[in-house]
């Protein structure tokens, strides 16, 4: 694995997009740019020997490969987990944390995000287009202040939204 500075909690980039699930190796976009891979091929073969059926379902591959960003990091909506917090019992989809899944990846490219966030870039590409924040709200079904914390890096758009982002201000979203 590669040698990598500290992160600045506040700044942990977030999962925009699952390029592609392999057997057990998960490829994806992040808010700053990256393409990066995590291998859980080893991981797998502890999780098969765990007493936990959560992690023994993730260990299969029908399961394993229903992998998707969400809200920043990675999910599995098809393995789930219950328990009970606050007396209130929950039933939730396992998901990984954002930093370890970070830390843990491997840098395969960097895109054109290079020197900027994904909030810096939609942020400048909407100046260049001379709209306004609600201008672009509007055009893409949302408010100001949705648009406002995407450009601040606050929240990730899904990939949906940030292909109508693209699209209402005259670009379109490329991933490698």
């Amino acid at each position: 694995m590669e040698t990598q500075k500290p992160l600045d909690p506040i700044k942990i980039p977030a999962i925009v997009q699952v390029i592609s699930v392999l057997p057990y190796r998960i490829v994806t976009l992040w808010s700053n740019g990256e393409v990066r891979e995590n291998d859980y091929a080893a991981d797998v073969q502890r999780w098969a020997t765990l007493d936990s059926p959560v992690y023994q379902q993730l260990a299969q591959w029908e399961y394993f490969k229903s992998a998707r960003a969400n809200n920043g990091v990675l999910e599995w909506p098809t393995v789930r987990f219950q328990f009970t917090f606050g007396g209130v019992d929950r039933d939730e989809a396992i998901d990984f944390d954002r930093l370890v899944t970070y830390e843990q990846s491997r840098l395969m490219e960097v895109t054109a995000l290079d020197s900027a966030t994904l909030g810096e870039t939609i942020s400048r590409a909407r100046h260049q287009a001379r709209i306004t924040q609600g201008d672009l709200a509007r055009r893409i079904g949302s408010t100001k202040q949705y648009v406002s914390k995407v450009e601040r890096n606050v929240v990730v758009p899904k990939a949906d939204t940030l292909q109508r982002m693209a699209l209402a201000l005259g670009k379109r979203v490329a991933l490698l």
